[in-house]
């Protein structure tokens, strides 16, 4: 059993906005039903509170086959996938690499989604756990090997200005050991394509038991995956700097697609 601590980490003293730019298994299509579902459904803000307005629909955790050798996403037809399934944008988080600005400006150019936001990011293996790793320049992801103690990648990251989230934390197999309650991340992944049910309830009370926000992404690997979950940010977004100082802020709010998951934040 991991123990919780009392305090409560939703804010993350010393650490404030920054401004301009920085650098599974097979699926059925789920339709547009199923979108049009997730559109509608209740969503509960990243302190727990409950919203109905709409805001910016973003994927923060999806992966290509350009750089990710376990994904089967074709790069060239992930825009339009995602416009499809009602994101305004999403985030390419490919394992130890993010795309430079100028492969992001190129793979934009070529979908004609002229006001789709396409931003990178990249997945980080420490010794135990993944983190989601934004607000980096690609140089600086680079330079990060994997297999860094947690301790010392969240350190790094928020030292070099960026944020991190902790990806499928309850993972049988890739979660977090006992020292995730005490790390001072920037919010924690309670719901993806790659977290069975049980497995997303586990994290979802870690989240309101430590304190730390949660997100929901879809960590798509097949095209059909892309925007099956997201999250929702209450203000404009332009670039990755914009979305970290969201993730810092807490303005954004978890949608909850079921009325399973519901019943995890009292909605």
């Amino acid at each position: 059993m991991v123990a919780i601590p009392e305090r409560n980490r939703l804010r993350t003293p010393g650490r404030g906005p920054v401004s301009g730019p920085a650098g599974g298994g097979r699926l059925r299509d789920p339709g547009p039903a199923l979108y049009r579902r997730f559109r509608t459904g209740a969503r509960v803000g990243s302190r727990g509170n409950v919203g109905h307005n709409m805001g910016l629909r973003i994927d923060l955790h999806v992966h290509t086959r350009r750089y990710s050798p376990c994904s089967y996403i074709n790069p060239d037809l992930l825009i339009r996938q995602a416009v499809r399934a009602g994101l305004d944008g999403l985030v390419i988080t490919e394992h130890h690499y993010q795309w430079t600005p100028d492969e992001l400006a190129a793979l934009a150019a070529s979908s004609y989604e002229a006001h789709f936001l396409v931003m990178a990011g990249f997945e980080y293996a420490t010794a135990r756990g993944d983190l989601l790793v934004y607000g980096l320049d690609a140089d600086e992801a680079s330079r990060f090997t994997p297999g860094m103690q947690p301790e010392e990648a969240v350190a790094r990251i928020h030292n070099l200005g960026g944020v991190c989230i902790a990806a499928h934390p309850t993972r049988a197999g890739m979660g977090f050991d006992e020292r995730l309650p005490n790390l001072p991340i920037d919010a924690i992944e309670v719901q993806s394509l790659n977290m069975k049910d049980h497995e997303q309830r586990l994290a979802a009370q870690l989240a309101r038991q430590a304190g730390f926000r949660p997100v929901a992404a879809s960590d798509a690997h097949q095209l059909e995956g892309i925007g099956r979950y997201c999250t929702e940010f209450d203000t404009p977004i332009q670039s990755i700097a914009d979305l970290r100082n969201a993730l810092i802020s807490g303005t954004f709010r978890l949608i909850i697609s079921t009325a399973e998951n519901r019943k995890l934040y009292d909605v």
